[in-house]
């Protein structure tokens, strides 16, 4: 069989396809603020919010705040991640 290095290896090398690219990426923390504040996201929801990103990336913004109904995001555009999660409380 392979070993895990190896594979770990191959996967370090081969380049990321251009969804992985454009997806959102969400930190630890922004996770546990999500879990406990019971805010779930639908398809149609992640998709709003990537659009928000790329948007506020053509605007040449670096951290963005986007609020989409009661909930509001804050994102780190140069690596597409989501730092945190807020609800209207």
């Amino acid at each position: 069989g392979t070993s895990f290095k190896d594979i770990l290896g191959e996967k370090s090398k081969a380049p990321e396809s251009t969804d992985q690219a454009s997806a959102l990426k969400f930190s630890n923390h922004a996770v546990e603020r999500m879990f406990s504040r019971g805010i779930k996201l639908q398809q149609a929801d992640m998709t709003r919010l990537e659009s928000a990103v790329q948007k506020a990336e053509t605007k040449g913004s670096k951290d963005t705040l986007v609020l989409m109904g009661q909930n509001a995001f804050i994102v780190n555009v140069k690596n597409k991640m989501v730092v945190t999660a807020m609800d209207q409380n």
